[in-house]
């Protein structure tokens, strides 16, 4: 059923490989698809946004808290407390940007994906076993396992970052897409326009 959405009205969606969730307009988040684990049965509240990953889901409430819902393996649905501003779930861990700007990560952590550096970031994508972040000047550092280089980004400025299994991406300030990390398939390899 994950290509079944419910209908009503949304402000945003998320979406992994078994479940989707979108929070409406009322702050209400819905969920569809695969739910073995809970993770396509959210808490009720009112948030303002959501992640979702592969047996886990998190979200950020309008009161700025995290509440994380599914499958508990390594701590990963147990987020810190504190005041945030977003929240990214990956495969194995998740991280959120604090209201001042600092990034908080929970979940497994066997190559330091957990262990964010220190500074004052506007967004953060947690992966599958790493996560970058995007700095408040624009450039973005990355933090776990770099087998493939993954964990080492471009210089540049950046308006957003995306992490995937081996490689990430990011939209440069002047709009164009830089990748690096694993280019099997010519997945670190955006289309020139």
């Amino acid at each position: 059923g994950q290509s079944t959405p419910p209908s009503g009205s949304f402000q945003s969606v998320s979406v992994a490989g078994g479940h989707s969730c979108g929070v409406t307009t009322s702050g209400r988040i819905e969920c569809w698809g695969w739910g073995e684990y809970g993770q396509s049965t959210p808490p009720s509240g009112s948030f303002q946004s959501v992640s979702v990953a592969g047996s886990h889901s998190c979200g950020v409430t309008t009161s700025g808290s995290i509440e994380c819902w599914g499958s508990d393996r390594d701590g990963r649905t147990s987020p810190p407390t504190g005041s945030f501003q977003s929240v990214s779930a990956g495969h194995w861990h998740s991280c959120g940007v604090t209201t001042t700007g600092s990034i908080e990560c929970w979940g497994a952590d066997e190559y330091g994906e957990t262990t964010p550096p220190s500074g004052s970031f506007q967004s953060v994508s947690a992966g599958d076993e790493h996560s970058c972040g995007v700095t408040t000047s624009g450039s973005i550092e990355c933090w776990g396992k770099d087998d493939d280089g993954q964990s080492t980004p471009p210089s540049g400025s950046f308006q957003s970052v995306s992490t995937g299994r081996d490689h990430s991406c990011g939209v440069t300030t002047s709009g164009s897409i830089e990748c690096w990390g694993y280019d099997g398939d010519g997945r670190a390899t955006p289309p020139e326009l």
